[in-house]
């Protein structure tokens, strides 16, 4: 896979529509393209929505859910710094809750930081509940 296409996920092909009622772009449909996880070829249309919110007050933001076809679901959403997620996989939230704080944080490439955060389940379903009525 080329370098410019090895980032931690890679979606492709995802129409993302303004939705009033979000004041965001956001997925119509409940499924996105999700051509590559880590570098690896995954190349499926899986369950899931996104998000891109400008919010000139607290910074602009990306969240997007994912649910493998074993039935789990992976939340991410992305602002200012911090990643927040969480699933269904209880050995994935225990994986993110058992690092050490030092290891939460990961220098990117242009020096900034991003700081993983265990988020909540609930953050999923508010979420998942926002993208399914955002264009209805």
């Amino acid at each position: 896979m080329p370098n410019d296409f090895s980032h931690t996920f890679f979606f492709v092909n995802n129409k993302l529509l303004w939705s009033p009622k979000t004041q965001s772009f956001i997925t119509k449909g409940r499924r996105v393209q999700l051509a590559s996880i880590g570098g690896k070829h995954i190349g499926q249309v899986v369950k899931g929505h996104m998000e891109i919110l400008n919010d000139p007050a607290r910074g602009d933001a990306m969240t997007f859910y994912i649910v493998s076809p074993n039935g789990d679901w992976y939340y991410f959403s992305y602002q200012n710094g911090f990643l927040k997620t969480v699933s269904s996989n209880p050995d994935y939230n225990n994986a993110i809750s058992s690092l050490k704080s030092k290891d939460r944080r990961v220098k990117t490439e242009n020096g900034k930081w991003i700081e993983l955060v265990i988020g909540s389940p609930g953050e999923y379903s508010s979420f998942k509940n926002k993208a399914s009525a955002a264009h209805n």
